[in-house]
């Protein structure tokens, strides 16, 4: 299976959709669109969370098409796989499910959903949300008393599990590699609204707070790119060029919170670009801000970065699939790698 090709084309039909690409952009790639290439396709959109939003972007684009040999491939494999979108929309209806009714019972509490509502259709295992560290102990106790139980307790995370409900992982503090990103903190606190859920009241960040997550977490948390932050981070660059709201917004930022913002969005041009002009996508790649190095953090945090990306790029290597088929010389040094972390964090037990 040609996984640059399946991704290529994953984008391209929700970016369709969604309006990153044109429908010229769409026509000089129309050849792409064969029933193996589809198929191929919602493998690798069933692995990002992303199946039901390919699928349904798959109607829109046949709806927009006229008689060719692209709009016959897709009416033939929708007619094939239509119990698969059936299937997803049960995941997606599971996880609003989920999310009603946490936020039901968590209500008057201050309880923000971050990386799970996003600008597409999306359907991840887990639901994150950020709770502020005064209020956490109230949100667990209360979402125990109505059948969650706690299977992970540990820092600034916990994770809690109830039988017919997505996990859900509640986060106090946004922090990556020991550090704490306060500046991101309190705006999702001040910049997030409410929306409607079930008629249940949720509140997510804005668009722009939601940008700047997307990079903390794509830089600094996976050290790579991945399809679902790729095309959540177009749609918002796209909408916020109509809206100069965000500017206020966007001083409040850290030296090395602004780095990795640019260098995240950058990263994310740069592939769009590459995308339409190789007509591939190497997805989840390893992606580097070379800003962030250059701001006056401790240099612990930089060596550290240095580190976590180097084992990004052994983990994600188009070479190696799996890591634990790796030979030793490669499993070494990410063995290096986290040994270096737990030293330059002070964690010295068991050494």
């Amino acid at each position: 299976m040609n996984n640059s090709l399946a991704y290529f084309l994953v984008n391209l039909t929700i970016g369709f959709h969604y309006g990153i690409y044109s429908t010229k952009t769409l026509h000089l790639h129309l050849d792409t669109f064969t029933f193996k290439n589809l198929l191929n396709g919602l493998y690798v959109a069933k692995k990002d969370g992303l199946c039901y939003a390919y699928l349904k972007s798959l109607y829109f684009i046949k709806e927009h098409l006229k008689n060719s040999s692209a709009k016959h491939s897709i009416n033939i494999f929708l007619n094939k796989y239509s119990n698969v979108l059936l299937a997803e929309k049960k995941k997606l209806i599971r996880l609003m499910k989920t999310i009603s009714y946490i936020q039901n019972h968590l209500a008057g509490l201050p309880v923000f959903c971050i990386k799970t509502i996003r600008e597409i259709p999306y359907c991840p295992p887990d639901i994150d949300l950020f709770v502020p560290r005064n209020c956490v102990q109230k949100v667990i106790e209360t979402l125990v008393k109505h059948g969650f139980k706690v299977r992970k307790y540990s820092g600034a995370e916990v994770r809690l599990f109830r039988n017919g409900f997505n996990r859900v992982d509640i986060y106090s503090s946004l922090t990556y590699m020991n550090i704490k990103f306060k500046d991101v903190e309190e705006l999702i606190v001040k910049h997030s609204h409410p929306i409607k859920l079930d008629n249940i009241e949720i509140y997510v960040p804005s668009e722009f707070v939601c940008l700047v997550i997307n990079a903390l977490h794509g830089m600094l948390g996976h050290n790579a790119l991945f399809l679902i932050d790729l095309i959540d981070t177009l749609i918002i660059l796209k909408n916020l060029s109509r809206d100069t709201g965000h500017i206020a917004i966007f001083k409040k930022l850290q030296p090395h919170t602004l780095a990795i913002l640019l260098d995240f969005i950058k990263c994310c041009l740069s592939a769009k670009m590459h995308a339409l002009k190789a007509r591939e996508f190497i997805i989840p790649s390893p992606i580097k801000s070379n800003n962030f190095l250059k701001t006056d953090l401790n240099i612990k945090y930089k060596i550290l970065y240095i580190f976590h990306f180097i084992q990004s790029c052994i983990i994600f290597s188009s070479y190696v699939n799996f890591i634990k088929n790796l030979p030793d010389r490669i499993k070494t040094p990410i063995q290096c790698v986290l040994f270096l972390e737990r030293v330059i964090s002070g964690d010295t037990h068991g050494f």
